[in-house]
């Protein structure tokens, strides 16, 4: 093998100033045994450019570091802020023929940093002249269990009963509600939002290169203000959008080549910081939409909000045990997860599809109901049931819990008042995961004046609200989360 690196660089005037340079270096046929050579240390300056080699570290991985002031003929000054080690430098074909027939080549060393690695560079210029990003409207999702409370809905969140509409759930509120929607009594039917940020209306199916256009634009766009990650998924996250699914994962697997290297990686989305940004993007037949906001501000840490629960494993037990499925990665959003061995005592037990998730997390469960549990969980060790009305139960003396669940029928306040007695055998900063029922609310403020009351009443009991909102596994319901301090 052989290895040649002589660069003339020199900086140019136009096209955003770009740093241009006569790339002569090539890995030529390296084969898998053979061991890559250190570099030299070295600065090369040409005028008023200077480019820092540094040493190879160990395990023959080529670091080389843009770091430096570049002045123009006109004295303008710019720094590369952003220019991670290249791992190893495999210029693109037409750079490797050059080298063969010794004909120079000039390329732009951006250029060649994406050739190498799929990425872009982060120049303080390129971040001076995008600015901050500003939302064109908002993008809020309703679910379709509201779908005749939506007009009222929309009305109260800013917009207009007749919003445009993408896909079932999704609306667009306008760039005046942007500031305001979220102070609304409203806000709370809304499952997930995205501020519009970049949006290209057209039909995926038809555009040629779909993929590598968008994915390109997107990291003109958004790789200058570092999102922690980048995730794509479809306007209609149910059945039937297999191509839309399969064509957001070819999207995000070419953002994350082109991006510079992002915080976060893994494809698990709650490894994402919930207060961080990330960039989010949906595809579906009506186009695509992305923007940037933490996932918390989101609501959701996947697009659209939705993680996926399946029902049908064998050991499910009733619907119910997906809702705190969803409810405990929701409030990842909120506070870190209860470690195992946690001390739940569950109000409404029965069947026990809420209980079999539990205790499937390693809790410990102390399950209250009058109606009998499922026969599949007589066997497990952690749960201790006690057969009896939960208005009639009583904690055994000294029995402190660290998080209380309930999933009650019957009247919401009814049932924030047992939950509110039995409370005081939480610890401090113990858990109320709470399923707010609403039967038979038929408007927008009967919704939100119920509530309302609920909420002023867990407070009067000395729980402070964590959160409030509507999961894709609620029907006609809410799901509070509270905490006692």
């Amino acid at each position: 093998m052989t290895i040649t690196s002589s660069p003339v660089i020199r900086l140019i005037r136009g096209r955003s100033l770009r740093l241009r340079a006569c790339m002569k270096g090539v890995w030529q046929g390296r084969s898998a045994a053979e061991p890559v050579p250190r570099l030299r240390s070295g600065v090369q300056s040409v005028g008023n450019v200077n480019i820092m080699n540094l040493p190879t570290p160990a395990g023959g991985r080529l670091a080389t570091g843009y770091r430096r002031n570049l002045q123009d003929s006109s004295g303008s000054l710019r720094r590369i802020l952003h220019f991670p080690a290249l791992r190893i430098f495999r210029p693109a074909l037409k750079l490797q023929k050059a080298q063969r027939n010794g004909t120079p080549l000039r390329v732009s060393v951006d250029q060649c940093w994406k050739e190498a690695t799929g990425s872009v560079m982060l120049t303080e210029k390129k971040i001076e002249e995008q600015g901050p990003l500003k939302p064109t409207g908002w993008l809020v999702r309703i679910s379709e269990t509201f779908a005749g409370l939506t007009p009222q809905i929309l009305e109260r969140l800013g917009g207009a009963a007749s919003s445009p509409r993408l896909g079932s759930e999704y609306h667009v509120l306008p760039a005046a509600a942007v500031e305001t929607w979220r102070r609304t009594e409203a806000a709370p039917f809304v499952r997930w939002n995205l501020p519009v940020h970049h949006s290209w209306p057209c039909r995926p199916p038809k555009i040629e290169n779909f993929v590598e256009r968008a994915a390109q634009a997107l990291a003109k766009k958004f790789a200058v203000h570092q999102p922690q990650t980048v995730l794509a998924g479809p306007l209609l996250p149910v059945a039937g959008t297999d191509y839309y699914k399969s064509l957001a994962s070819n999207l995000r697997g070419r953002m994350l080549q082109l991006f510079p290297p992002l915080p976060v990686k893994g494809q698990e989305a709650e490894s994402q910081n919930p207060a961080a940004p990330t960039l989010f993007v949906l595809v579906g037949k009506e186009g695509l939409f992305a923007g940037m906001q933490s996932p918390r501000e989101a609501n959701g840490f996947y697009p659209g909000g939705t993680k996926f629960i399946s029902q049908s494993t064998p050991g499910t037990i009733s619907r119910a045990g997906a809702k705190i499925a969803e409810a405990l990665h929701h409030l990842l959003l909120h506070r870190p997860a209860l470690p195992e061995e946690s001390h739940w005592l569950e109000l409404g037990a029965s069947p026990g599809g809420m209980t079999a998730e539990l205790l499937a997390r390693g809790y410990r469960v102390t399950a209250v109901d009058r109606a009998w549990m499922d026969p599949r969980l007589d066997r497990s060790r952690k749960l201790d049931f006690v057969h009896v009305d939960a208005s009639e139960f009583q904690p055994p003396p000294g029995a402190r819990y660290d998080a209380l669940l309930s999933d009650m029928n019957g009247g919401a306040q009814h049932s924030m008042t047992l939950v509110l007695r039995l409370s005081r055998t939480l610890k401090p900063g113990g858990l109320v995961v709470f399923t707010l029922k609403l039967p038979d609310a038929a408007s927008v403020p009967d919704i939100t004046d119920i509530a309302g009351r609920v909420i002023r009443q867990a407070a009067t009991g000395g729980l402070s609200l964590i959160s409030w909102t509507h999961l894709s596994y609620n029907r006609q319901e809410f799901t509070l989360f509270l905490e006692r301090p």
